[in-house]
């Protein structure tokens, strides 16, 4: 289905596409065996459930530019090696990762305009989109970083954090976060509130314009790559959806 507007992304007026906020092979991939776990958590509403989220947002030739395939493919290599500690990509990850902070903010944005968060987010989606759109080489300052996160399996509710997929603004951690199956993406907001060492910390995780390696993580344990910002985040996400994977709506 498309619908007649200004495409979010290149501002021209075309058929928008009713795009995916998360992307289309996640749910297929993740989350459409509900029998294994998979399932959307929508950690601002407070429930799971198995129905895409859509918005006519992109026209089609937009709607191609955030590096899906490379992500599906990067993510099928994760999904046949789970027990490696770390996994190469190209640079084509960190436009996939882009798209994800990037559209995570614009769907969870306040529709408020004097909600303090709003401000928040105001110029990292302006370099984010630019960087969409090939007028910055890179998204810094406001940076992405990955991580592969299996987690623990939770088998008395039936889930498996691998199956799972949701995104969140954390505002009091500068933070969007995103999780797609195994990977989960941090893209900052701002950085100034950092120490040297935690600044130092983010530079092993963040994705690069060229390649790189996206390191595994475990949550039981104390990890180097983390900041305790980012350690806040998993944990806080983590146990709600240990509390909602109970409470799943239909499609």
């Amino acid at each position: 289905m498309t619908r007649k507007g200004a495409c979010h992304l290149c501002g021209q007026v075309k058929s928008l596409q009713n795009s995916h906020v998360v992307p289309r092979f996640g749910y297929k991939r993740y989350v459409a065996n509900h029998a294994r776990g998979g399932r959307f958590v929508d950690l601002e509403a407070g429930y799971a459930h198995n129905r895409q989220l859509k918005r006519y947002w992109f026209c089609k030739s937009c709607e191609g530019q955030f590096a899906e395939t490379h992500a599906g493919t990067f993510l099928s290599n994760v999904d046949s090696s789970p027990n490696e500690g770390s996994y190469p990509y190209s640079g084509d990850l960190l436009r996939f990762a882009v798209s994800l902070s990037w559209r995570c903010a614009k769907y969870n944005k306040p529709a408020t305009q004097s909600h303090p968060d709003r401000g928040l987010l105001t110029r990292p989606m302006r370099y984010w989109k630019d960087f969409l759109r090939q007028r910055k080489l890179s998204p810094n300052p406001y940076s992405q970083h990955a991580f592969i996160a299996f987690g623990e399996n939770i088998p008395e509710i039936n889930a498996e954090w691998k199956q799972t997929m949701g995104n969140q603004i954390f505002p009091e951690e500068r933070i969007v976060f995103s999780r797609i199956g195994p990977m989960v993406v941090f893209g900052f907001l701002d950085k100034r509130h950092l120490n040297r060492t935690e600044r130092r910390i983010c530079e092993g995780s963040e994705l690069s314009c060229a390649s790189g390696v996206v390191f595994s993580i475990h949550k039981g344990r104390r990890e180097s790559l983390l900041t305790e910002g980012m350690a806040r985040v998993l944990d806080n996400v983590e146990l709600r959806c240990i509390k909602r994977s109970s409470r799943v709506k239909g499609r």
